[in-house]
């Protein structure tokens, strides 16, 4: 199953510096050492049967989690948004998604060309784990370049930086983080200065939190 809308901001981007190229589209557990001796019960003891904890699951409507306008600085508006695009696979159900793209109202003097903002509801944290694992494998394909883990966002996150096609000193920043089956997702295009991804991970924490607020 395809992660969030991976591809959405690197087609925009080839949107918004080649107009000409491109129509607007959206991108078990532990075993036993071998030769160990798992000593018999006594016959006389009581076998308690195993029990298990039911997974915790939350499930925030994806439109109400994702960024603001409000959430920018100003002068921005919605570019576009909808439910997020998946390609599921055979015997799977594609989970719930939002995705909404934000643009500036004045690019020269934007910090950033474009924000995106994603948020998918998976069916459990095992799908949603797999989900950012996948988006790692997506974005070392596409020779992007690992940033450190963003301080408090999650314990399980994918910080990476791409250079803009056809814009040197330009970057897509984007953070992907899981919240139990819950994955978020927040990608920026702007010029790349030590600031980042720092800068675009204030605009991932504002989501984490607003999705976290509904455990």
């Amino acid at each position: 199953m395809a992660l969030l809308g991976v591809g959405t901001l690197v087609l925009l981007v080839v949107a918004v510096l080649m107009p000409d190229e491109v129509q607007l589209a959206l991108h078990g557990g532990p075993q036993a050492p071998v030769g160990t001796n798992t000593p018999e019960p006594s016959p006389n003891a009581s076998v308690s049967a195993p029990t298990s904890s039911p997974a915790v699951t939350i499930h925030p409507e994806p439109a109400a989690v994702v960024l603001k306008v409000t959430d920018l600085p100003r002068a921005y508006h919605v570019l576009k948004a909808g439910p997020t695009a998946f390609s599921a696979t055979v015997g799977e159900s594609a989970p719930s998604g939002w995705d909404v793209v934000f643009a500036p109202d004045a690019p020269p003097q934007a910090a950033y060309l474009l924000v995106e903002s994603v948020v998918a509801v998976y069916p459990d944290a095992a799908a949603a784990g797999a989900a950012v694992q996948a988006e790692d494998a997506a974005e070392q394909a596409a020779h992007a370049a690992r940033q450190q883990p963003i301080p408090g966002l999650a314990s399980r996150q994918a910080a990476w930086i791409e250079p803009a096609p056809g814009r040197p000193g330009y970057g897509i920043v984007r953070i992907t983080w899981q919240e139990l089956n819950v994955v978020g997702q927040v990608g920026a295009l702007g010029p790349i200065t030590s600031s980042e991804p720092e800068q675009t991970a204030l605009l991932a924490m504002v989501q984490r939190n607003r999705i976290s607020a509904t455990t």
